[in-house]
């Protein structure tokens, strides 16, 4: 494993809030990134080159009046979902790679390529936070600041459904790899789960009960970030969920003390309603902010220690920390890698390359961190190119075997 943060004015000097690789094959790559500006920068990744990676820029994606929060390329790379603080999901796709016209653009620049609007939805009424694509690329799931998540048709280009049962910020949303379910994640410490059909409430996470005591699971209001992104796995089994807390009560001679630890919560497809375990992050390293799983299946380690996930195969996923990336597989507690105190500001989204040899981190501080993995690095491949069920364990199937990290 190799990483480097280029010096590269990604917008300027101002904040980047998030990033998404395409999602093609290949040795050239196209990111999309994008913040506290107005516009959407789109670049090539050199991974032929002798560097790490060669990057270079592409186009500017200027349609949006306020900061852009959110990109997301749709499953099959033909269409770019952006989110911004006007309110408005923009849907754009590339239209020649040559502009008919070339200008410059705002530094003197002559982008290479062309990209156009062809959808913009609206109905939120404030900032939107984040999006999800469904695996097929025909619904958007999107959260906002107004506090409801909305799903909308893509080709139609109109609203489904509005959930409007938080009471605070929708600042994540997921959505389930075989679409029975869709995920929304708040500000007000609960993780909502919906029925992809009738719309209807199956879960309302926000506590555990551990010795006869209910706790709240997740970081309220006051955690230093606009986004609290999830992640399920490829194939759909597993939901990731950052921003959560373990509280650990000791008794003293004088009273009762309360100590907050900063974990990642693992939800299984089989119950959803509580975590099935969680990953504590190590004791340098702060709040979760974002997980992203790497779209890759890998085979299992032989391992002497007992699984955390009986599975049959092994997952690998990013958590973005404030302050550090760790990268976690499902085969153990602890972080397979970290990389930490790269940054002078808070991290603020995570993007893996189809072939899960790149991993990009974005940050507040206005610069991304690139980490490239070597052959075997990650573990041995079993495929890149799955559909969901294809690898989908029974929902019945018992798939935690450690208790010391689950609940």
């Amino acid at each position: 494993m190799k990483f480097f943060t280029p010096e590269i004015s990604w917008h300027g000097r101002d904040p980047l809030y998030s990033v998404d690789l395409q999602p093609i094959d290949g040795n050239i790559q196209r990111l999309a990134t994008c913040g506290m500006d107005i516009n959407i920068m789109i670049w090539k990744v050199d991974l032929n080159s002798n560097d790490l990676a060669r990057i270079s820029y592409l186009s500017t994606l200027s349609r949006h009046s306020k900061t852009v929060n959110v990109v997301r390329f749709s499953p099959d790379g033909k269409l770019l979902a952006s989110g911004g603080d006007d309110s408005l999901i923009m849907l754009w796709q590339l239209t020649t790679h040559e502009p008919a016209n070339p200008a410059f653009d705002c530094d003197g620049v002559i982008p290479s390529e062309s990209w156009t609007v062809v959808k913009c939805l609206r109905s939120h009424l404030e900032d939107v936070y984040d999006v999800g694509w469904s695996k097929d690329g025909s619904q958007l799931l999107s959260g906002s600041v107004d506090n409801v998540a909305i799903l909308w048709d893509v080709k139609k280009g109109v609203k489904l459904h509005i959930f409007s049962s938080h009471r605070s910020y929708v600042q994540g949303v997921g959505f389930d790899p075989l679409s029975r379910y869709l995920v929304t994640f708040s500000c007000d410490r609960s993780m909502k789960v919906y029925q992809n059909v009738d719309y209807k409430l199956l879960h309302d996470v926000r506590k555990i009960s551990l010795g006869g005591k209910e706790f709240k699971i997740f970081h309220d209001d006051s955690m230093k970030s606009f986004f609290r992104r999830l992640s399920y796995s490829p194939d759909g089994q597993l939901l990731v969920v950052p921003s959560g807390i373990i509280e650990i009560t000791s008794n003293t001679s004088d009273n009762q003390a309360n100590t907050i630890i900063n974990t990642t919560y693992l939800f299984s497809r089989r119950d959803l309603s509580k975590p099935l375990l969680h990953f504590p992050v190590p004791h340098s390293c702060k709040a979760t902010l974002a997980v992203r799983f790497c779209p890759i299946i890998f085979k299992l380690r032989d391992f002497n220690k007992m699984f955390v996930i009986l599975l049959p195969h092994r997952f690998v996923f990013a958590v973005a920390t404030e302050n550090s990336i760790l990268i976690y597989d499902t085969q153990q507690p602890t972080p397979m890698f970290s990389v930490s105190n790269v940054h002078y500001d808070i991290l603020s989204d995570l993007t893996w390359s189809s072939d899960g040899r790149l991993l990009i981190a974005s940050s507040v501080d206005g610069y991304c961190t690139l980490i490239r993995f070597l052959d075997g690095d990650l573990g041995e491949v079993i495929s890149s190119n799955i559909t969901p069920e294809q690898f989908c364990v029974a929902e019945s199937m018992e798939i935690v075997q450690n208790d010391q990290v689950g609940f």
